[in-house]
């Protein structure tokens, strides 16, 4: 019990806020010439600003938790949503929209690592002159697998005249 009051009390707009939120809309849409409906209404505007808040806040917490868990492409949203959130009130939140400013950079760096680092990983190093010489000698005495002769016939330029010699040295064979 104590933890969720206590996770209640730690955003701007509690559960029953937000209820209390929907009521006074509700309220002012269907009686918006009543005396009282201008002091709801600046209730109103109160608690939508803490609903932005809360749910940027429910975002930067989400993002950085995904970040945690190695999933940057997610923090990287959960950081936007947040700062659009935010968007509606330019002039609040400073703290809670730099939160969400270093979660969307620390995203992003860790994209870009990830990309770095798959790139590293699909990098082709070419094969030196001689390994290739001894590969293609090999072809043409008949010394040969199927695998090292598929992987000359994609490094040599002119490899239809290569390969269709090394597989009729491998039929004779």
């Amino acid at each position: 019990i104590h933890y969720f009051a206590e996770f209640s009390n730690t955003e701007p707009l509690s559960q029953t806020g937000r209820q209390a939120l929907v009521l006074r809309q509700e309220f002012v849409a269907a009686y918006p010439e009543n005396e009282v409906t201008p002091k709801v209404e600046r209730l109103v505007e109160r608690d939508e600003r803490r609903l932005a808040k809360t749910l940027a806040l429910r975002r930067v917490r989400a993002g950085e938790n995904a970040l945690e868990a190695d999933q940057s492409d997610l923090a990287l949203h959960q950081s936007r949503a947040a700062k659009n959130f935010l968007a509606a009130y330019p002039d609040e939140h400073a703290r809670l929209r730099k939160r969400a400013a270093r979660l969307e950079a620390r995203s992003l760096a860790a994209l870009e690592r990830q990309h770095t680092l798959l790139a590293r990983s699909l990098e082709a190093n070419a094969t030196s002159d001689s390994t290739l010489a001894s590969e293609l000698a090999d072809v043409r005495f008949g010394d040969v697998d199927a695998q090292t002769l598929q992987r000359v016939a994609a490094e040599v330029e002119s490899s239809a005249e290569v390969v269709a010699s090394a597989q009729s040295a491998l039929e004779s064979a």
